[in-house]
């Protein structure tokens, strides 16, 4: 998830935390690791979160992103997160 600014991001996070903590147990997966950042689940799969910039995200392979405040990315900022985001999401589509 990404977020204009880093605390955005946390905040989502914590959100989808909260949303497991009331999850029944039996819909809960296993998670491997839960920090201020990201969590992990046995599975592989993985919600991790970033401040919005042109290399957010770089080098990974994404399922699927969000992004909240993306109108308050500064106009050439957008062309450059597109290209970063483009890039990690390719090989999944």
């Amino acid at each position: 998830m990404l977020g204009n600014k880093y605390e955005l991001a946390k905040l989502n996070l914590d959100k989808v935390k909260e949303a497991y903590e009331l999850l029944p147990l039996f819909l809960k997966p296993h998670i491997i690791r839960w920090n201020e950042k990201a969590i992990k689940f046995k599975g592989g799969n993985e919600c991790k979160i970033q401040a919005t910039s042109s290399t957010s995200f770089r080098g990974s392979t994404l399922t699927s992103l969000v992004i909240d405040e993306a109108a308050f990315v500064n106009e050439g900022g957008v062309v450059d997160l597109d290209r970063a985001i483009l890039q990690s999401l390719l090989p999944t589509l």
